[in-house]
């Protein structure tokens, strides 16, 4: 059983890096799927909860709450073509109020 700092590698090309409790993801640490996208940020129980910031393979951020592996709570999405969504949201969901920025390509 895993336990304390260290490094996971699955066959299906996934790593993680960081902390272990009980065998499981727990504390700090950076997740890697074989498709580039990336999770950095804290880890309860095997899952993403607490702050991260989630790379996707297409080039969106999300930089935010994580509760249970899913987004949840405060964070901001930016898009890779200059949108940003700031706001809440619910199990992945985006939910209530919310900010949006366009930014065009001369940075206006």
């Amino acid at each position: 059983m895993f336990h304390g700092d260290g490094e996971l590698k699955w066959d299906s090309g996934k790593e993680y890096k960081g902390t272990f409790f009980q065998g499981l993801m727990d504390g700090k640490g950076v997740l890697k799927w074989p498709n580039n996208t990336s999770y950095e940020g804290t880890f309860s129980k095997g899952l993403m909860d607490g702050q991260g910031k989630m790379t996707f393979a297409d080039g969106k951020v999300y930089l935010g709450s994580f509760s249970k592996g899913k987004k949840h709570g405060f964070g901001n999405i930016d898009y890779n073509g200059g949108t940003k969504y700031t706001g809440w949201f619910f199990k992945d969901q985006k939910i209530g109020d919310a900010m949006i920025t366009v930014t065009n390509k001369k940075g206006v």
